[in-house]
């Protein structure tokens, strides 16, 4: 399966805003940082109506959170098959949230009471016009919500924070509610439009998996914007040399593609010793939204590609299959076969300039 997580983020190792135990600078591997169905923090979502769609737990890891109790870039939902939702935007109110230096330089604090925006902390705002489900989760009692090194759009999304912070390493503490939005249609209890996925890699920690080199461009100016190393980590990762769902480059940057579209060119074969043996071509583009959430995509001008060779094996699934064009009957037939693959693969993980991260 496809790699994980390189350099991180805006922060400087966080302590996410999902766990008051978890300490700042946290390496990989990362645990589940959960909101648990039987607490008081568990995850609430409603539609444009009122009307509930999920209310049950939800787990993010380290990573995804970008800034002091914002919302994560990309959270699990347990009580759904553990499939993925990428928030477009948040809200968040402290009562109050503390903040103070941690770098060595002069001392300065503060608290603030309300912060919004993207998750990345960064990123223009929404003009995607679609129903919205708004989730909330609450974070009530003392808790310790991160180390960040701040930046000018960071600054900038918490309300009341002085420009003079721009570059200075802050902590932050205290208690508040954050709530997001996401598109209907990229909701998993209401997308009504979905690809065959792999299931969400679950382990009680994830690793940080290294992608090819990857390089960016963008279509409309034919500019590189970025060429190096990258990562991300399986639970990010739902078909076959997907794009993520969410990759990391260096200099504290994370991209949230919206479409992946992958070149896979080589050969197939069984090897379970089984008869009949069977073998095949494969040359195909899969092309697919990364979390499998079919619905509106425009403006993705901002291509990140990365190549490799795949000669892994796999038991046969109707995912699998299905994405890649294989006969079916390897999955679904009477015995399920083993397939080995001995392939090419280039993946184009797509996303708007309006959300790519700036150096």
């Amino acid at each position: 399966m496809i790699a994980a997580c390189a350099a991180l983020i805006t922060m400087v190792g966080a302590t996410p805003a999902l766990a008051a135990t978890i300490t700042p600078n946290t390496p990989p591997p990362w645990s589940q940082l959960t909101l648990d169905r039987e607490m008081p923090d568990h995850l609430r979502c409603t539609d444009p109506a009122g009307t509930v769609v999920y209310d049950g737990g939800a787990f993010t890891i380290a990573p995804a959170i970008r800034g002091p109790l914002f919302a994560p870039t990309v959270i699990w939902l347990t009580d759904f098959g553990n499939e993925s939702v990428v928030p477009l935007e948040f809200r968040t109110t402290g009562y109050p949230i503390l903040w103070s230096t941690d770098d060595g330089g002069p001392h300065a604090e503060g608290f603030f009471e309300h912060a919004a925006g993207r998750p990345q902390g960064y990123g223009s705002l929404p003009t995607d016009g679609a129903p919205r489900i708004t989730c909330g989760y609450s974070k009530l009692g003392h808790f310790l919500f991160g180390r960040y090194k701040m930046t000018a759009p960071l600054v900038a999304m918490i309300e009341g924070m002085p420009t003079s912070m721009i570059g200075r390493t802050l902590t932050f503490d205290g208690e508040g509610i954050t709530s997001f939005t996401t598109p209907k249609y990229l909701f998993p209890t209401r997308a009504v439009a979905r690809a065959a996925m792999f299931p969400t890699v679950v382990t009680p920690t994830f690793p940080e998996v290294k992608l090819p080199t990857t390089t960016c461009v963008n279509s409309g100016t034919h500019r590189q914007i970025y060429q190096g190393a990258a990562s991300t980590s399986p639970p990010l990762v739902h078909g076959f040399h997907w794009a993520p769902v969410e990759f990391w480059l260096t200099g504290d940057r994370a991209v949230t593609p919206r479409w992946s579209a992958t070149k896979v060119r080589g050969t197939w074969q069984t090897v379970d010793g089984l008869s009949p043996a069977r073998a095949g071509a494969i040359n195909m583009t899969e092309s697919f939204p990364p979390n499998g959430y079919f619905g509106q995509q425009s403006g993705l001008n901002v291509h990140c590609r990365f190549s490799g060779h795949d000669n892994s094996t796999f038991v046969a699934t109707y995912p699998l299959v299905a994405q890649l064009g294989l006969p079916l009957d390897l999955a679904l037939g009477d015995v399920v076969r083993t397939i080995r693959f001995n392939v090419d693969y280039t993946t184009d993980a797509q996303t708007g300039t309006w959300l790519f991260p700036p150096k």
